[in-house]
């Protein structure tokens, strides 16, 4: 299975799961200063992480991976085929879901093996460097907090969303500059 097919039907599988939700599924997106690239980001009615394990890949950074999930999105995802099912279930935690694929006549099937809970420890400023420079900075001034940071770098525009907004506010503001960004700014599916 290649990797951008499983994207496609993860897009499918979550447009599926509840078709009153606008989504918009995103490929690529650094996180954590670009330490973690998530494989798949879909805003919908909150902000969803998936992590693709394909049979070749390693599970060797995946605790690592799902920590810098952890800190931005609010439902992160594990994808895998049959093989890894053993050895992420030892290295996950149970907050996290896990999504199995098969291959069926040439169709990728998915299947929730564990369903995620809601993550409650995302952290404010992992959140606000999601945001460009000027969409953080729009945030500030909508927000009544931009004195004294319109002319500074990014860093301390993101440490000010980071004092003066909480996670949820942080994340909604992420997800609708996501959506302004539309389907040109990456990858979108």
């Amino acid at each position: 299975m290649r990797e951008r097919r499983i994207k496609l039907a993860l897009s499918r599988f979550w447009k599926e799961r509840d078709p009153s939700v606008d989504i918009l599924a995103v490929e690529e997106i650094n996180i954590g200063q670009g330490r973690t690239r998530a494989d798949l980001v879909v805003v919908g009615d909150g902000f969803y992480g998936f992590e693709i394990k394909g049979p070749r890949d390693s599970l060797s950074r995946l605790s690592r991976q799902l920590e810098d999930y952890r800190s931005v999105f609010d439902e992160i995802h594990v994808v895998i085929g049959l093989k890894h099912l053993d050895g992420v279930l030892q290295e996950i935690p149970s907050w996290c879901g896990v999504l199995l694929l098969s291959e069926i006549g040439g169709l990728i099937e998915i299947d929730v093996f564990r369903a995620s809970r809601k993550n409650y420890d995302q952290n404010r400023l992992a959140l606000a460097q999601l945001l460009w420079r000027d969409e953080a900075l729009s945030v500030l001034k909508k927000k009544g907090h931009s004195r004294g940071v319109l002319s500074k770098p990014r860093a301390v525009i993101w440490e000010r969303l980071a004092e003066r907004l909480s996670a949820p506010e942080i994340s909604s503001e992420v997800q609708a500059a996501f959506r302004k960004r539309g389907k040109k700014w990456r990858d979108a599916l």
